[in-house]
């Protein structure tokens, strides 16, 4: 759905007396100092790095050493004063309660950034309908379906509280910006046509189909982001173009492909199942011979291995960082317009 579109979708339900707030034009800033993150995992960084990074440790929130707002606070290229670093973003939350428990601590900030939205649309129960079926319920066109009403009615009145909300809360001149979310997948390959990453159900494909149908509701819901963000006048930032190449189902590679660094969001091991007809009816992998790390190495909140699928890895928030430390660049006058 083109942003136009969603943006005329937005204006109507918030201001139906055909009012609105001006979107800004673009504004200079001052290399910030002081930043605060908020959002939910696709901020806390789930499964990217190291857990529980001091001094940012939090093991309930699934914060992670290589999150893009602790890469951003790192880049030499800003220079963020990292004792006026908050880290305050926490996975499995929804715009509502990032709202409450977050915003209010962004005051004395020169930059924010907001990730949110994904589990107001209940990303996970649709990556669980539609392509790891470990407790499948309504069907993956039923959730789809179901998605995008929310997108057009709950997520978008909730994103406009939260972005609205913040604006309340930022210091004057402080540069708030807000990111969407990246595509899961190549949708063009043939290559995983008779493909799957389920759990329980080896015939349930990623046909192109599928993926594409997957791809759109991310988009969708990126429009209302961008278009929510810009009538607040905050600063949309588009992370998808920095996963092109690093997507599930790229040309050429053989999944589920767990080695390939180039795949830039997370997934699991295949699932163990008995073979008929195998001696002793011991479990061989249904695709592939990865096992699943030994979870004495590396210490991690409860079932982190499952709740980070399909978020990204610590390359794949290296690319955000990327996309945002060339916004802040470009806000400031020190950058380049791509």
């Amino acid at each position: 759905m083109a942003t136009a579109i969603i943006l005329g979708l937005v204006l109507s339900i918030l201001c139906p007396s055909g009012s609105s707030t001006p979107v800004h034009s673009l504004k200079k800033h001052a290399l910030p100092q002081s930043y605060a993150a908020i959002g939910d995992s696709y901020a806390s960084g789930a499964g990217a790095g190291v857990p529980g990074w001091p001094p940012y440790a939090d093991f309930r929130c699934g914060r992670y050493s290589d999150a893009y707002p602790i890469q951003v606070a790192n880049n030499s290229m800003i220079n963020i004063d990292r004792t006026k670093f908050k880290h305050l973003a926490c996975g499995g939350l929804t715009s509502a309660v990032i709202l409450r428990d977050q915003v209010p601590y962004i005051v004395d900030s020169e930059l924010v950034t907001l990730t949110a939205s994904g589990n107001d649309v209940n990303f996970f129960v649709v990556l669980n309908e539609c392509v790891y079926h470990w407790s499948p319920a309504i069907g993956c066109e039923a959730q789809i379906v179901k998605a995008r009403e929310i997108i057009e009615t709950s997520a978008l009145q909730n994103l406009e509280n939260i972005i609205s909300g913040t604006v309340q809360h930022l210091q004057p001149g402080a540069l708030f910006i807000v990111t969407g979310y990246a595509r899961f997948f190549n949708e063009r390959t043939d290559y995983c046509d008779n493909t799957t990453f389920s759990q329980t159900r080896p015939l349930d494909y990623l046909t192109k189909a599928k993926r594409r149908h997957l791809n759109q509701l991310v988009m969708m819901l990126n429009d209302v982001i961008k278009a929510t963000a810009l009538l607040h006048g905050a600063v949309y930032v588009d992370i998808d173009q920095a996963f092109e190449g690093h997507r599930f189902c790229e040309q050429d590679v053989k999944e589920p492909d767990l080695d390939r660094a180039d795949t830039w969001f997370f997934n699991i091991p295949p699932p163990l199942v008995v073979l008929s007809g195998s001696p002793s009816g011991r479990s061989q992998k249904l695709l592939g011979e990865m096992e699943m790390p030994d979870p004495e190495t590396v210490p991690e909140w409860p079932e982190m291995r499952k709740w980070r699928v399909f978020h990204p890895t610590g390359l794949g928030h290296h690319g955000i960082s990327q996309v945002v430390v060339r916004e802040i660049l470009l806000r400031s006058g020190l950058g380049q317009s791509q």
